[in-house]
């Protein structure tokens, strides 16, 4: 049986552990989940932390050479490992020029803001006037 375009979750994994003929929160399911989850490629565009790195974990536990299971999205979040390149680019320019980084270059600092609006635009659901990144109300504040 395939699924409707308005499943609920709930009713997606109901689904899947009657084709399972399994209950719910079989394990079987969520690897089923796992295999058929459409966005997994994205996992490889983060660092996830090992267990052994993150401070408060009893390593007699866990398999210290695995991914944590990263539950932290309010925070910082995982770090994109696109984020070490944008950031040295952005360094070497300051390095090289100065000041002069706010006007040339790939991403001119000064309309560093507005480059984002238009794609923020499709997740808020609002008009590009009605956004205002952080950054802006930050500086406006300072």
């Amino acid at each position: 049986m395939e699924p409707s375009p308005l499943e609920l979750p709930s009713d997606t994994v109901q689904r899947i552990a009657a084709e399972l003929r399994c209950h719910p929160t079989d394990e079987q399911v969520a690897l089923r989940l796992d295999e058929e989850d459409t966005l997994k490629h994205f996992r490889e565009c983060f660092y996830i932390p090992k267990m052994q790195d993150l401070p408060p974990i009893d390593l007699s536990l866990v398999n210290k050479e695995e991914n944590s299971i990263y539950f932290l999205g309010n925070s910082l979040g995982l770090q994109p490992k696109m984020v070490k390149t944008f950031l040295e680019e952005e360094l070497d320019k300051w390095a090289k020029m100065g000041a002069y980084g706010h006007d040339v270059g790939k991403r001119p600092w000064i309309v560093g803001d507005e480059s984002i609006v238009g794609l923020m635009k499709d997740i808020v659901g609002k008009y590009i006037i009605q956004i205002i990144p952080p950054t802006l109300i930050v500086i406006s504040v300072i």
